[in-house]
Order: C-alpha cells, then sequence, then structure tokens
C-alpha cells in the first residue's frame, strides 16, 4: 500500500473532516485472494501478509473482526493493530501501537513505514519547530525502512513523497523525489508512471497525468491502482469524461467486485448523468458484495446534493450510510450527518436539519462546518 506520508501539511493526506473517494487512489491495490480467509480460525501472526493486504484493499471491519478474536500480541499484531487504528482515525493508539511494533521487531520495513506513516498524520496541526521534529522521524524512519529493503517500492514511495514536501534544510528536494521515482520506475514500470503522476499532481502539471496513468495501465493491465486512477481522473471535475470514468471502474470490477472504489467512480457518474436505474442497481450491487463499507451511497447522495437534484432520495443515501459505523478511511458519521442537514435544509425542514448538526457536532465538536451552518440555521 502507498504510504499515507504528509510531511509537511500538504492536502493529499486524508486527515480532514470528509473524506472522497478522490482522495487517496493510490490507496487501492488488488486483493488477490478470497475474502473466506478472515473466516479462518488460524493465529493473526501466521495470517498477517494475508491481513495486511485486506487492509490496504480498504477492508478494515474484517480485518477487526479476526484480530479481536485472537489473543496474540506479537509485533506483527501490534502493527496490524496501528493500522486499523489509523484507518478508523484514531491516532494516539496508533502511534502508540506502530512505536511497539517496531521496538518488538526492528528489522522490519514494514513497520518503520507505518510509524513514519503515523507521525505524518500528527504534522497537519503541529506548529514549526514540532513540525520540523517531526519531519525528522519521518526521515529517519523512511531511512532505516529503506536500509531494511532497498527494493521495497512502497517504503520508495514514502520517501519520495518526503523529497517532494520537504524544504532543502530538512533534506527535501523535487531533483531527489524524480530520482526516486525513477527507481520505483526500474523495479516496477507501472507503479513507476503512478510515482510520476504523483509528482505531476503535486507540481500542477497535470497536462501531464493521462499519460502517465494509461501508460501505468499498458505496463500492468491488471493493475487495480492504474485502473482506478483513470477512472477518477477522467470522473473529475477538470475532465468530465464519464464515460471513459465508467470504463475503466467496470474493468476494475472485473478484477476484484469486493473492492468499493469501482462502485463509488460508477455510482457518481450515473448520479451525474441522472440515470437512476442504475445508480440504484450499482447501490444494491455494492451493499450485496461489501456491506461492511456504504460510502458508495454518501458519494452518491454528497453529488445529488451538488446538482440540487432528488433530494429524496439523497436524504435516503445518507440515511443508509448512517445506518451503521464507516468502514476506515471513509467518511466520519459526523460529516453524514452534516451532509443530511444541508439536504433537510433545502427541502425546507429546518428544525429536523438542526437536530442533525447538533449530532454531527455531538460526534465531532471541533467540526468547523456544522458549527458555522448549526449557527446560521439557529440565526
Amino acid at each position: 500500500m502507498q504510504p499515507r506520508l504528509n510531511p509537511f501539511g500538504t492536502s493529499y493526506v486524508l486527515c480532514s473532516a470528509e473524506i472522497s473517494f478522490w482522495s487517496f487512489p493510490l490507496l487501492l491495490r488488488f486483493l488477490s485472494f478470497v475474502v473466506a480467509l478472515v473466516l479462518s480460525s488460524t493465529c493473526v501472526s501466521s495470517q498477517t501478509g494475508k491481513l495486511d493486504t485486506l487492509l490496504e484493499e480498504g477492508h478494515f471491519k474484517q480485518v477487526a473482526r479476526v484480530i479481536s478474536a485472537s489473543k496474540d500480541q506479537d509485533a506483527e499484531t501490534l502493527y496490524l493493530l496501528s493500522k486499523l487504528n489509523q484507518g478508523f482515525r484514531k491516532h494516539d493508539e496508533a502511534l502508540q501501537l506502530a512505536e511497539a511494533a517496531v521496538k518488538a521487531n526492528p528489522n522490519k520495513a514494514a513497520y518503520h513505514l507505518q510509524l513514519a506513516s503515523v507521525l505524518s498524520d500528527d504534522i497537519n496541526n503541529a506548529g514549526f519547530f514540532k513540525k520540523m521534529s517531526l519531519a525528522k522521524r519521518v526521515h529517519g524512519e523512511l531511512e532505516t525502512a529503506l536500509k531494511l529493503e532497498p527494493k521495497n517500492t512502497d517504503c520508495l514511495f514514502g520517501m519520495m513523497q518526503y523529497y517532494e514536501q520537504a524544504p532543502g534544510v530538512m533534506g527535501g528536494g523535487k531533483d531527489k523525489a524524480h530520482q526516486v521515482a525513477d527507481e520505483i520506475g526500474r523495479i516496477d514500470a507501472s507503479k513507476g508512471y503512478l510515482a510520476q503522476a504523483q509528482l505531476a499532481r503535486e507540481e500542477k502539471q497535470t497536462e501531464k497525468l493521462e499519460e502517465l496513468y494509461l501508460n501505468a495501465l499498458k505496463a500492468d493491465p491488471k493493475s487495480f491502482e492504474a485502473l482506478m486512477a483513470l477512472a477518477a481522473f477522467y470522473a473529475s471535475e477538470a475532465q468530465k469524461k464519464y464515460d471513459l470514468a465508467d470504463k475503466y471502474a467496470r474493468q476494475a470490477l472485473d478484477l476484484d467486485r469486493t473492492r468499493i472504489g469501482p462502485y463509488v467512480v460508477s455510482a457518481e457518474v450515473a448520479a451525474l448523468k441522472q440515470n437512476w436505474d442504475k445508480l440504484e442497481a450499482l447501490l444494491t450491487q455494492a451493499e450485496k458484495e461489501n456491506a461492511d463499507d456504504l460510502n458508495p451511497f454518501y458519494q452518491a447522495g454528497r453529488t445529488l446534493f451538488q446538482l440540487n437534484e432528488e433530494l429524496s432520495r439523497a436524504e435516503r443515501y445518507f440515511r443508509k450510510y448512517i445506518s451503521q459505523d464507516p468502514e476506515g478511511l471513509t467518511p466520519p458519521l459526523s460529516a453524514a450527518h452534516w451532509r443530511l442537514a444541508l439536504v433537510l435544509e433545502k427541502q425546507g425542514r429546518k428544525a429536523d436539519a438542526i437536530k442533525e448538526l447538533e449530532e454531527s457536532l455531538r460526534l465531532q465538536p471541533d467540526f468547523e462546518n456544522a458549527k458555522k451552518d448549526l449557527k446560521r440555521l439557529k440565526g
């Protein structure tokens, strides 16, 4: 999984109150084994690689069910628990567990990479001196990871992101970042093109993206990552090439029908094209294949609200989303209640909207959007 590193507070880390699918196309990787493994009674340590891949695919709840049934507390379990807690926005727990995993086994590159990732989550809200201190720790963990596994493309991707964002006095530099991207390409051509695309996005060279994504797919026609990058690219506001977005999302589904990303893209496209029968069918299929993750409902509701179309349908989708705890790395319930409140307001249901905003703030007292809208509605 590409690490979620953000050494200097830039926008691609998933740390905001509301996270849309478009924020993390590069977190998606191909699930190459059957989901039934999580029902296995074997110990966690014997299937860590499989569980780690499940986390990379966004199946946090499945992994949580396995680990909760285990009494293992070895380094591998600590590492998995750190990733779980990070996915569910429990930062302090994720950091403690990542540090414990590294202490228990300092010779595993993945543990150092996870610690670097969790440390980077703190930087957005840090003051200048703490930001520099955290960045130094992130850099150190990445260096250690690469010493242990010099050809690990995930570790290289993390270092590339560091170099791209860090100032020169902290060892950063765009030239260094591009050199690491080239190294990734020598190891895995498809991932190399995706790394170059990441840098192109950061450097506002958006005219390069389409070719880089297409080259990534050409280098590996079965790359779920490349397919989803293309789907998200074509569905973006800058492109609005919805047929192409749906095409690549469908190809990604052909690789793995349990991954939620393709359903999000196709559902948003169906909503934008106001194809209600297709939208309902997609959401039904998504829930059937992956009942743990209702993000397609959330994103479809958000799209309908933005279009100011089918507001009763949007309300239904948001109510569906808040019917269970969110999957890891998906919008929190506070964001869903806020979105629902805005839909209710548009329907003229002010009192109901206020109740949803109050619930949003109960769940997340520092949610500024909900604070602002509640103050506005109460007048």
